[in-house]
């Protein structure tokens, strides 16, 4: 999973193996360890209890919590992303494509096929 802040919005982009496991497992972090020894996590996770994508930050820890209907729907389609353009911060949370162009040193083994990519449509 890959985290990009940029102003007042948030944009998560996850692998096929993240869709999966935020599916069947209901959650999916990371965490970016600092020289300090502090931790950054940051995480999605799939609800019940609610009906709109939100996000929290407390003790070191960003959380995007999305109803768990919305994850189930979106993770067997072909559905690129899921938005919440209402809150602050604005959220978009996207599957992860390969580059249209390899990039040296970078695995995409688990990325999902780029559609703009005519070798990738048939993987």
């Amino acid at each position: 999973m890959k985290l990009r802040i940029k102003g007042n919005s948030l944009r998560l982009r996850l692998t096929r193996g993240d869709v999966a496991e935020l599916k069947e497992g209901g959650q999916v972090f990371e965490t970016v360890t600092f020289g300090s020894g502090n931790n950054f996590i940051y995480k999605i996770e799939s609800v019940d209890e609610t009906d709109r994508i939100s996000a929290d930050f407390h003790a070191k820890e960003l959380v995007v919590s999305v109803p768990t209907a919305l994850v189930q729907g979106w993770a067997a389609s072909d559905q690129v992303s899921l938005e919440a353009n209402e809150l602050q911060p604005t959220i978009v949370i996207e599957k992860d494509f390969a580059c249209l162009e390899p990039r040296q040193g970078e695995d995409e083994t688990d990325m999902f096929p780029n559609p703009g990519n005519a070798f990738c449509k048939s993987a």
